[in-house]
């Protein structure tokens, strides 16, 4: 979304970021993707920056999310970036289980492989929480769940 109004800063004290974040005519890239409805209803959907890149291919944690979420064992889950040694990145989920069931990396690999999810998008690391770490408006906090991301060797 671009949007501007007298609320909204003038720029960064970085040049560089102003000229990033808004464009000719003043408007500021918020980073939200969404839609708005016949009602003029605005549904933020997700962000751009919300991508993981997997060795050049961008993957959609949200639609990572929605896959996970297929699983009759899980409640919830997020999807964030995980260091990979070779590709950059990768997905990790941190997901919640239905009646308080522990639902593993194989678990959820054996699952998506059967819905014929591609490969580069099943998760292969899977954290069980109770609970996702969330803002006064809902929202997941991903950064929180970055730094509980289990260290690889």
């Amino acid at each position: 979304f671009l949007v501007r109004g007298p609320q909204r800063c003038l720029g960064y004290l970085d040049p560089q970021h102003t000229r990033e974040g808004f464009d000719a005519d003043g408007w500021f890239r918020s980073g939200d993707l969404g839609f708005v409805d016949d009602h003029n209803c605005l549904t933020v959907t997700g962000r751009t920056k919300d991508v993981i890149n997997r060795g050049g291919e961008k993957l959609s944690a949200q639609e990572i999310e929605g896959l996970l979420r297929r699983h009759p064992d899980v409640t919830d889950g997020a999807v964030v970036a995980a260091p990979h040694p070779r590709l950059g990145e990768e997905p990790a989920a941190f997901v919640i289980g239905r009646g308080g069931v522990a639902v593993d990396g194989s678990t959820v690999a054996e699952f998506l492989a059967a819905e014929g999810v591609a490969p580069q998008k099943i998760p292969r690391v899977v954290v069980a929480v109770d609970d996702l770490p969330r803002t006064a408006s809902g929202k997941v906090k991903k950064y929180e769940l970055v730094e509980q991301l289990p260290t690889r060797s």
